[in-house]
C-alpha cells in the first residue's frame, strides 16, 4: 500500500498512458486499491532503480480466466528512461520467474499503435496470435 502513491502519481499522465490496454488503476479505483491488492489473481511488482530503489514502473501478472496462461504487462512511468532497456530487463526478470513456477504460455495485448512495444516483445520472442481493430494479441511459450 506504501508504494502505491507513485503509482498513483503516474496515473493520469496520458501521454505514459496512451497506449494501455487494461487500466489497472482505475480497476484499483473502483473495486479500492486494498481489494486491488490483495486480488489473488492479479499481482503488481514495481520496477526500481537499482543504485537508488526509485519505482520507475511496473510489471504485472494476471492469471488468465479458465486457462494455465498468464497475461502480463508493463508500464515505465519516467519518460526520460524510455528506450534504455529497462523493461526488456524487467519482462525477462518475470518471464524467468513465471518458467520456474512452471508456467508454460505467457500472453499480452499491445495496443496496435505502440511500435516501440511490439518490438520489444517480438525481440522476447511473443508472436502475433490474433488481432482486434486497435489491438495484437501475442503470445510466448516458456
Amino acid at each position: 500500500m506504501q508504494d502505491f502513491d507513485v503509482f498513483k502519481k503516474y496515473a493520469d499522465d496520458k501521454e505514459i498512458h496512451k497506449y494501455n490496454t487494461f487500466d489497472i488503476y482505475k480497476k484499483a479505483e473502483e473495486i479500492g486499491f486494498e481489494n486491488f491488492l490483495k486480488d489473488k489473481n492479479e499481482t503488481r511488482y514495481a520496477i526500481c532503480l537499482k543504485d537508488t530503489g526509485e519505482i520507475i514502473g511496473d510489471i504485472g501478472e494476471r492469471v488468465v480466466p479458465d486457462s494455465s496462461d498468464i497475461k502480463f504487462g508493463l508500464t515505465i512511468f519516467r519518460k526520460d528512461l524510455w528506450g534504455k532497456g529497462l523493461g526488456y530487463q524487467a519482462i525477462i526478470q518475470l518471464l524467468e520467474k513465471l518458467k520456474a513456477r512452471g508456467v508454460e504460455t505467457v500472453v499480452l495485448d499491445v495496443d496496435k499503435r505502440n511500435a516501440r512495444a511490439l518490438h520489444l516483445y517480438k525481440k522476447i520472442g511473443f508472436v502475433v496470435y490474433s488481432s482486434s481493430d486497435k489491438k495484437y494479441h501475442m503470445s510466448l511459450k516458456l
